[in-house]
């Protein structure tokens, strides 16, 4: 008697292509057991590498536009920053004459005021590049969890792919296997059944036998598929028609 039966299910909808084991083949963890077949996956998957191939271009093209509003922007702070000198150096130049009377107020004010003007636009041109450096980290941390998000998808693809082959979850032997090749299961459908390491055995024997028998002692136990080395666990204390029980 099996004290430990492992029903194998498939993880992915698929027609079965061939059984890798028969029953009575003994299996280890991942031995494979079923290939699937699955034309719809593997659509899929290739759907989702050229999105990916499709976001890294529209990525590369997006960068390279961000790149150059950059350059454009950081032109306008030096231009403003040069303006600024020149408006700078300009009322160096008046003072000295507006203080000894050689040009009057009104020029005087108007130098003053192109000073005043280049520094707001020097101040609005660095305040704008500032903004703009802001935006452009958001938009390259958008764009790298984009083409993220699209990897992860051909993973998911890839891995559901990989379940085509059903594999043994655990070691024991295969004892009957629920499919055949050409046959189209859904996810989730048994495929095949693998009993553990654990068997016991009720044996039956005669009463006249069971003195000879103690617990723990080892034992062989012959079928038509084999012999099995097993060791006694229990006897039953009372026999049923002569016979008595021995685990």
């Amino acid at each position: 008697v099996p004290t430990d039966v492992t029903v194998v299910a498939s993880e992915v909808d698929g027609t079965v292509i061939k059984t890798s084991v028969s029953a009575g083949d003994v299996v280890t963890t991942s031995t494979g057991i079923v290939k699937l077949s699955n034309p719809d996956l593997q659509q899929l998957l290739a759907d989702a590498r050229s999105k990916v191939s499709a976001v890294e271009v529209d990525n590369e093209a997006s960068n390279a536009q961000l790149l150059d509003e950059r350059v454009n922007r950081a032109s306008a702070v030096s231009e403003a920053e040069s303006a600024l000198a020149v408006a700078d150096a300009e009322l160096k130049a008046y003072a000295p004459l507006y203080k000894n009377g050689l040009v009057g107020a009104l020029d005087y004010r108007k130098v003053n005021m192109r000073l005043e003007q280049a520094r707001i636009s020097k101040k609005a041109s660095v305040d704008r590049l500032r903004q703009f450096d802001v935006e452009l980290e958001a938009r390259k941390k958008l764009s790298v969890e984009k083409l993220a998000q699209a990897q992860e998808q051909v993973l998911r693809i890839q891995q559901r792919i990989a379940s085509l082959e059903v594999r043994s979850t655990t070691p024991g032997m295969l004892t009957k296997i629920e499919v055949t090749p050409g046959q189209h299961i859904a996810s989730g459908v048994a495929v095949a059944e693998i009993i553990g390491d654990g068997l016991k055995a009720d044996i039956q024997v005669a009463q006249s036998e069971v003195d000879r028998v103690v617990r723990g002692a080892s034992v062989s136990l012959s079928f038509p598929q084999g012999t099995i080395s097993a060791h006694v666990t229990g006897i039953l204390p009372r026999a049923t028609d002569g016979q008595a029980h021995i685990l």
